[in-house]
């Protein structure tokens, strides 16, 4: 079960001031000018605007448009409640996003009782703990919040479901279902289908869903290896997910539904996705970017800009077990002009410090005619970190672990390079949004 809530940044401020209900609202990290909508109101949405709209632009098409500024404190405190709400049906749970969350629904009464013999929840159906959920949501967390919640067997299913009802849907999919729904869409509407794949799959002649999920499968692993399967067993909804909703799901009467989807035997589609290329399925990079809420070029006020964002990156990465040997460095200036630079390393880095003196290297060759408007710092070339210890460590890099446990305990930048005292407006806190 996927639960998605509508238009959650918006939706979370008409709540928390009920001025602001009924009216356009555009959620933005900040209210400059040159700004964008982070967060559309349902009723923005109705005009045509989306997350990513500049300001100017929705005020333009939208004279009336309320921009409120975020607030990620607040997100994430409402994003706490709903989830404690989610805890009284499933211990399995996944919370993809700040405003989605996958629930493995245990599929008989006995698992309920035994694992929840304290709650007064003990709904059998997907569909009851669907609409009860967003009951509670609504009486519990905020009447102005609404969800949409998809079911079904696997992930991709349920992704599928939450978005042919939105607003306030309640939607389950079974795979004998997928040929009258894709009608109705195209391959970049589907979870997982970015327009570089649609242009891959249309060299082949397949321009829709219903096509690819009649293709050969394998053709399309002989044409673009492992991927080639990934993506024709999502599309046929044919994925194993640990999410399976409480109707009946059999581990090994899906994986004969897929032999049989292919037509071929167990040890054929073992030997064929083995002789596929790799899929390399590893992050390629850890960045952060900002849109200005000053203008200048200014280098020393910018360069704060850049150890913030370098900070950012660095404690993502080395939270996904990831070191680097590239770097990129990104600006764009008010007149639309820009540089970018990636600079290949001869050693492995992993902080933020280390990130902002290479990127620094880079920075002080460059001259700014207009004012600076975006930056975007980085790191690529990733490595999964070994365990093994060095000959000669830095005394610093054995201080990373603690200074990460700090600053995951009581918030970012607790501890911190003295350059970064009193510069909480430079690149402030954040949430990203459509993953």
């Amino acid at each position: 079960m996927l639960v998605d809530m509508n238009s959650f940044f918006a939706s979370v401020e008409q709540q928390a001031n009920p001025y602001l209900r009924g009216k356009p609202v555009g959620v933005c990290a900040s209210l400059h000018e040159t700004s964008c909508i982070i967060g559309t109101s349902k009723e923005l949405k109705a005009m045509g605007i989306k997350n990513g709209f500049p300001t100017y632009l929705a005020k333009k098409i939208c004279p009336e448009v309320v921009l409120v500024q975020s607030e990620p404190e607040k997100y994430r405190e409402v994003n706490r409640q709903i989830v404690r709400i989610f805890q009284d049906y499933t211990d399995r749970l996944e919370v993809y996003s700040i405003d989605e969350a996958f629930l493995e629904i245990p599929n008989n009464k006995v698992q309920i009782l035994n694992k929840f013999q304290n709650s007064k929840f003990k709904i059998q159906n997907p569909l009851l703990i669907g609409a009860e959920i967003k009951k509670r949501i609504r009486e519990e967390v905020g009447e102005w919040l609404t969800c949409s919640v998809g079911i079904g067997h696997n992930k991709f299913l349920c992704k599928l479901a939450a978005d042919l009802e939105k607003p306030d849907g309640l939607t389950v999919i079974w795979r004998e279902n997928l040929p009258e729904i894709y009608k109705s869409k195209k391959l970049t509407d589907l979870w997982g289908i970015n327009h570089g794949w649609a242009n891959r799959l249309a060299k082949l002649g397949i321009f829709n869903p219903g096509q690819l999920l009649g293709y050969p499968v394998q053709k399309l692993i002989s044409v673009f290896g492992k991927p080639g399967f990934y993506i024709w067993q999502r599309v046929n909804g044919l994925e194993e997910d640990e999410i399976p909703s409480s109707f009946t799901f059999d581990g090994d009467a899906a994986r004969g539904d897929m032999r049989s989807a292919l037509g071929v035997t167990q040890t054929a589609l073992r030997q064929t996705i083995r002789a596929a290329p790799p899929n390399n399925d590893l992050p390629k990079s850890f960045g952060h970017s900002w849109v200005l809420n000053f203008r200048t070029t200014d280098k020393d006020r910018l360069k704060i800009v850049i150890l913030r964002l370098a900070e950012k990156a660095a404690r993502r990465m080395r939270q996904a077990g990831f070191v680097a040997s590239e770097i990129y460095l990104s600006v764009r200036l008010i007149d639309g002009n820009g540089m970018h630079c990636s600079k290949r390393l001869g050693f492995q880095l992993e902080t933020g410090w280390q990130l902002y003196e290479e990127a620094l290297k880079i920075w002080q060759n460059w001259q700014f005619p207009a004012d600076v408007m975006h930056i975007a710092v980085g790191f690529t070339g990733l490595k999964l970190k070994s365990n093994q210890l060095s000959l000669f460590p830095e005394k610093f890099d054995n201080l990373i672990p603690t200074l990460d446990q700090i600053n995951d305990r009581y918030g970012e930048f607790t501890i911190r390079p003295g350059l970064l005292t009193a510069t909480q407006d430079y690149a402030p806190d954040a949430i990203a949004f459509g993953r």
